[in-house]
């Protein structure tokens, strides 16, 4: 058997025998070839995987790893994403097409990223793998946190008085001419309410005067204020009614002794509620005489009075005080009580039999308000600790989320009136609420969202007003400006859907200062302040830009031209690449306040636009449109670290932190300067509106 072990060991033998000086022949004997592995196997194996490795990396450049330095990670993307696709498409980059995060972040870190259902494995190196798992984890957190909008309402009352709340429809609120709005085509004036303050009444010590910006109708102002008057009317009536009913049958007075006892003892459970209060309600008024104590019959009587009383409910419930009545839906077919065989009818009010309800756990924050006297702290103090943890709450979710995005931030407060939206008024309009109820109630079981009007006023005296030196004291005039924003549908190919873009314009130089893709609020903060007719927000906001020495803006840009004198306009849209819709135009007076914030009053016009008959040129009027103001306030501090966004590569947050923008270890920090500065303002606004004739 040739080939094996045996045979190179003998022929190792055989050469080791001849003697170490032996002369070289001047002629070598023909070599022999044997069968087998040489003695260099080992080493020509080795050789031989090296070059098999060579020629495979050929096909897979990122395997060229050591042994024993490669690891693979699994990014598992959260279940908040529904949709993986728009999570793993970035904006428009430099070649204005959308990024894919698949491809790029696997050229940024050298590794590769295969997409699994809902995990993305990475293969690369240790520092390598770390880095591109940061970048997705970046991009998630940013994605999550942009993808809905943080909002949170604050309320906030100017003095120590004990006070509540009410939600009363906005054609019924005093001051509605003062609340101005650009509506949706589907909304009006009467979808809208604004939250009125309601104050104890010490005689009664009760919420029972209604408020006093609400309307309300002749006849509620009737009922409302002459009570004694109507009583002393109906009097002799109620007192011959009265003496018809002593006179009844034996048999039915058992019955009724109970029921009117019943509801005697009832009267101290119901006298501690706050009852539904029935103010600016829209009711049909139906004339009857006051029977006093007696009841007169209707439809809604003879129903009930054929269903037996119920059980009283357990004693269990008013010992608790963390605990608040729930209604308890059916879990089953419930089977009609069987009723006695005496049983008797009777026509009463409250015969109706109480559904079957549940204790629930309400939130802390909101049962402690039910019991004030434990607080050593006045509604006051406690209103404003617990506004300002609502709004850092909201800040610090809202900074955390934009310090990975790309593009323009701003965080400022406007001046304006926070609108409700209600989803059940029949519920929420018919009950006085406390100040921590709002969130916990109104709005998460109520379908109730909170709306900050879109401009400021359209009046130019209530504008010129808050110019004034009464207002703005201390402040400076900085500079005017006033650009052209040209809100339209855009792409960059024939193959490729529109998108919302808008172009901004310098009045003076014809050229693209910017463009924006996208604009959204990230987070917002609604500040009710009771009592005044405005209020203000404060919100964060990001911009998506885009290039602006691309096509097709750079030939859009070309076809615009403006009259230097008259300031009109006319441009042509880029078939097939770009649609004008409308065009706004804002001049910008800005003033130097209280450092380090700045004020910014702003003219907003939507410029009429009239199509040039036979041409493709649109010709804008520039001073004859709708027009509006805004008041908004910046702080000029925070901005500064917010352009480092604008440079940002993919997957990377800005060096800022959330400290830095809140600055919340000082004692005047962001947030309460901007709420010092902005009560401050609306407290002038509210007393200079006073002394202005009418």
């Amino acid at each position: 058997m040739h080939g094996t072990y045996k045979d190179l060991s003998t022929l190792s033998s055989f050469i080791s025998e001849e003697p170490l000086l032996t002369p070289i022949p001047s002629q070598l004997p023909p070599r022999i070839t044997l069968p087998g592995k040489p003695l260099s196997a080992i080493d020509t194996e080795e050789h031989q995987h090296e070059d098999d490795d060579d020629e495979k990396d050929q096909y897979e450049p990122h395997n060229d790893y050591e042994s024993g330095s490669v690891v693979i990670e699994t990014f598992i993307i959260s279940s908040e994403i529904k949709n993986i696709d728009d999570f793993l498409t970035g904006p428009v980059q430099h070649n204005m097409q959308n990024a894919a995060y698949l491809k790029l972040i696997p050229k940024m870190t050298d590794t590769i990223c295969t997409l699994n259902g809902r995990s993305i494995k990475i293969e690369g190196s240790p520092d390598d793998v770390r880095k591109a798992y940061q970048k997705f984890a970046v991009i998630q957190k940013t994605f999550i946190g942009m993808s809905k909008k943080t909002s949170i309402p604050c309320l906030h009352f100017h003095n120590p008085k004990t006070f509540r709340l009410y939600f009363c429809n906005l054609p019924r609120y005093r001051y509605h001419a003062f609340v101005q709005h650009r509506y949706e085509k589907s909304k009006s004036p009467a979808d809208y309410h604004v939250i009125l303050p309601v104050f104890l009444d010490k005689t009664t010590n009760e919420y029972i005067n209604p408020p006093k910006d609400l309307i309300m109708g002749n006849s509620e102002q009737h009922t409302s204020s002459k009570p004694d008057d109507l009583d002393k009317t109906m009097r002799p009536v109620q007192d011959a009614m009265k003496q018809i009913a002593i006179s009844q049958k034996p048999s039915q007075q058992p019955y009724q002794s109970s029921s009117h006892s019943s509801t005697v003892r009832d009267l101290p459970e119901s006298s501690g509620r706050f009852q539904p209060p029935s103010w600016g309600l829209d009711r049909n008024f139906t004339t009857a005489y006051n029977t006093g104590g007696l009841e007169y019959f209707t439809s809604k009587r003879l129903v009930n009075a054929f269903t037996p009383t119920p059980p009283p409910p357990l004693p269990t419930a008013s010992k608790l005080p963390m605990l608040k009545d729930f209604p308890l839906l059916p879990t089953g077919p419930r089977v009609p009580p069987q009723q006695p065989a005496d049983y008797k009818p009777l026509l009463r009010i409250g015969s109706e039999p109480k559904p079957r309800r549940v204790l629930r756990i309400v939130n802390q924050k909101a049962a402690s308000s039910s019991t004030p006297s434990a607080s050593p702290l006045g509604q006051l103090d406690r209103v404003r600790i617990y506004n300002y943890h609502n709004i850092k709450t909201t800040l610090t979710k809202g900074l955390e989320s934009v310090r990975g995005f790309k593009g323009e931030l701003k965080l400022y407060a406007k001046i304006g009136k926070v609108l409700w939206n209600v989803g059940f008024p029949k519920e929420v309009t018919t009950k006085i609420w406390e100040y921590d109820e709002i969130i916990d109630i109104v709005m998460k079981e109520y379908n109730t969202t909170s709306n900050f009007t879109n401009m400021t006023t359209k009046d130019e005296r209530i504008i010129n007003l808050f110019a004034s030196p009464e207002i703005i004291r201390d402040a400076h005039f900085a500079s005017k400006t006033a650009i052209y924003e040209f809100h339209c549908l855009a792409r960059n190919s024939p193959s490729l859907p529109y998108k919302p873009t808008v172009i901004h314009m310098n009045q003076g130089v014809i050229d693209v200062r910017k463009v924006v893709l996208s604009e959204q609020t990230v987070a917002e903060v609604d500040w009710v302040s009771l009592d005044r007719r405005y209020d203000f927000k404060l919100a964060l906001t990001a911009k998506q830009l885009a290039r602006c020495d691309v096509k097709p803006y750079t030939t859009f840009i070309k076809w615009i031209s403006v009259c230097p004198i008259t300031r009109q306009m006319s441009f042509e849209n880029v078939p097939n690449f770009l649609k004008v819709d409308h065009v706004i135009f804002k001049q910008t007076t800005r003033y130097t306040y209280v450092l380090p914030f700045i004020i910014d009053i702003i003219r907003v016009e939507k410029v009429p636009l009239v199509p040039v008959a036979n041409s493709r040129k649109i010709n804008a009027f520039p001073g004859s449109g709708e027009a509006w103001y805004d008041f908004e306030i910046h702080n000029t501090i925070n901005q500064a670290p917010f352009k480092s966004n604008m440079g940002l590569e993919i997957g990377s947050e800005a060096s800022w932190t959330v400290q830095d923008i809140l600055q919340s270890n000082n004692t005047e920090d962001t947030i309460t300067n901007y709420v010092k500065n902005m009560i401050t303002l609306i407290e002038r606004i509210e007393n200079a509106i006073k002394k202005m004739p009418q």
